[in-house]
């Protein structure tokens, strides 16, 4: 009978992140709930705001998703009236709305909130190291 629980598959990678997710994913939707928007669609949303005429390509490239997720993303913010299409030749450059431009701030603040629950949990210097090392080998996992 399995007795140590808790130790069972922590030294495996694969598991130790995709539980590390999961928890960085729910304190990321619960701060923020005060956007009406997950935290995908609001980066999206920031990203456009902050970046009036961004090419949804370029949108796909800075997120890491493939270009069918943005455009399901795109899809959903234009549908609530956050952003707004213009067709550029080939490119599909993006804009937000007044109403989007609004919800900037609580982007902000919700971030931020995340931000500071992390360095709560685990402290600050260890957050910078860890999203340091992740980035680090997210560039060495290209592909």
């Amino acid at each position: 009978m399995l007795q140590d629980y808790d130790n069972y598959l922590s030294g495996c990678l694969f598991f130790a992140a995709s539980e590390l997710v999961r928890k960085m994913a729910k304190i990321a939707d619960e701060e923020f709930m005060i956007t009406k928007l997950s935290p995908s669609y609001a980066v999206l949303l920031m990203l456009i705001s902050e970046n009036e005429g961004l090419c949804q390509a370029d949108a796909a490239k800075i997120m890491a998703l493939a270009p069918s997720t943005v455009t399901r993303f795109v899809d959903k913010l234009v549908d609530r009236g956050l952003i707004y299409r213009k067709v550029e030749g080939k490119a599909s450059c993006l804009f937000a709305t007044d109403e989007g431009k609004k919800l900037n701030g609580l982007v902000h603040k919700a971030w931020a909130n995340v931000y500071q629950r992390f360095c709560d949990l685990i402290g600050e210097e260890r957050v910078k190291r860890l999203t340091e090392e992740i980035s680090f080998v997210n560039k060495g996992l290209k592909g």
